[in-house]
This record gives structure tokens, sequence and C-alpha cells, in this order.
């Protein structure tokens, strides 16, 4: 078992992908390594549907050269009811270099389905969360599959709405839990 810290900072809006959707930067530190790696998030929410554009390398600040990813096409996520599930199928394209160079794809598919509504218990205390469960196929650079299976809870209501409280993967026999220990929310 590792042990890390995720922050999770929504910013304004920044050009991205031909869009404008909202930034958000995600600090990961390993306790472990002593290590931290910050990327931004680009995600909006489009009528009923959570689209999520890519990332870039670096936080707020960081070298445009250090690279970004984008979701071809991007994903969505639709308002859902309990027990649908949806097909999620698009490439991952790496891309860095002066001149925007493709340095990789990864074709990812899998299905996502809305389980339902549960009462979840973290260190942050019991929230109405909305549970989903996704199977992950992801193409690896040596022409193998991984396949992921991962567990998230999202706050459903209260000031946390939207944020992932829970998130549980299995990848063969290796099982990681994150789990929100923290969450500050300063209204606007």
């Amino acid at each position: 078992m590792f042990k890390l810290r995720l922050t999770i900072v929504t910013r304004g809006r920044e050009a991205f992908a031909g869009v404008n959707p909202v930034r958000q930067v995600r600090t990961q530190f390993f306790y472990a390594t002593n290590t931290e790696g910050t990327d931004r998030q680009y995600l909006d929410l489009v009528d009923g549907k959570v689209i999520r554009y890519g990332s870039r390398n670096g936080g707020d600040g960081s070298d445009p050269k250090l690279g970004y990813t984008l979701n071809q096409p991007a994903v969505e996520r639709p308002a859902m009811a309990p027990g649908e599930t949806i097909n999620e199928n698009y490439v991952i394209v790496g891309i860095s270099g002066e001149n925007g160079e493709i340095r990789n794809e990864q074709a990812v598919s899998g299905t996502t389905t809305y389980v339902g509504r549960e009462a979840l218990e973290t260190p942050i205390g019991t929230t109405n969360a909305c549970k989903f469960s996704t199977v992950a196929r992801v193409r690896q650079v040596d022409g193998s599959d991984l396949t992921t299976l991962q567990d998230n809870w999202i706050a459903a209501d209260g000031p946390y709405r939207g944020q992932m409280l829970k998130m549980v993967t299995r990848e063969g026999g290796a099982v990681g839990t994150l789990v929100a220990t923290q969450i500050t929310y300063t209204p606007k």
C-alpha cells in the first residue's frame, strides 16, 4: 500500500483544445519517495454532461513545452440512472516539443456503470454519494492491454457536491484506495 496526498484546486477558464473549459490544478505528493507531481486537468459541464478534454503537464505558469494530453474525442459522462452503463472509447494523445510532436497514443476502451446512491463514511464525515464502477482497458506502448477496475464515489449533494470522495482501483492482484481526508471549499 502506498500513501499519497492529492490536492485539486479549481481555477477559472483557460483555452485548451479549441475550447474554453474549466482548469483544475492537481498535485500529487507521494510520501514513500518524497516527490510531487502537478498537472492541469481541463473539463466542463455541458448540457448535464461532464466533459474531460485532457491535461497539461506542470502547474500554473509551467512551460507549455512540457507537453499535454488530449482525449480524442473528449470523454463525456451524461447524467445517468442507477444501473445505466455507457461505453467509453477514446485515444489519449501525448504531445510535446517545440512543434507539438505526438510522442505516443494510447487507446482506451471500457464501460462505466452508475451503481446508485449510498451513504459513504470517510474522514470528512458521512456523505450521500453517487457510486460509479468502471472497467477500462488501456493499450500499452508494448501493444498489450492493461485492464483496470475502478469504483468512484462522488458527493451527490451538500458543500462537496461533485467532488471525488473515494476511489478504489484494482489491476491484477494490486488494490489501491484513495479517500478524501479533507476538502477545503471557499464559496465565491
